[in-house]
């Protein structure tokens, strides 16, 4: 069966209360259906579990799951569970801007890539207009 998903976004979550929304939102804010969002849950003592499942009620794009604690398993079980062509790491203290989720879908489109690669941002660093 051929998956509809061209991108997944894979995003190990370990006591992630204070970030977790506001990274999920800056991805699923982009109005594209052709992503998902895996918040793999590794161990967290807060509330990052209940925030994650609020977050996949509302939207069928996100899925939670759970992996053993350590960012390296959270980010296996994400490759394992995902079913997108491409795969994009965000940790879950990022956000991803608007511009970036049109540049990701675009470069996406590209079938004789095998790697893309981007860089970041340190808000520190942003100018703001």
């Amino acid at each position: 069966m051929k998956s509809d998903i061209l991108i997944s976004f894979i995003i190990p979550a370990y006591n992630a209360e204070e970030t977790i929304e506001s990274c999920i939102e800056s991805i699923i804010s982009y109005k594209e259906e052709a992503l998902e969002v895996l918040i793999v849950e590794n161990g967290s003592s807060d509330m990052t579990t209940e925030i994650s499942q609020k977050l996949e009620n509302r939207d069928a794009r996100i899925k939670l799951c759970h992996s053993e604690k350590g960012v390296s398993n959270a980010r296996n079980l994400g490759i394992e569970k995902a079913a997108g062509k491409w795969i994009v790491f965000v940790d879950a203290d990022d956000k991803v801007r608007t511009e970036h989720m049109k540049n990701l879908f675009d470069d996406a489109k590209y079938e004789d890539a095998d790697m893309i690669l981007y860089g970041h941002f340190y808000k520190k660093y942003w100018k703001h207009s």
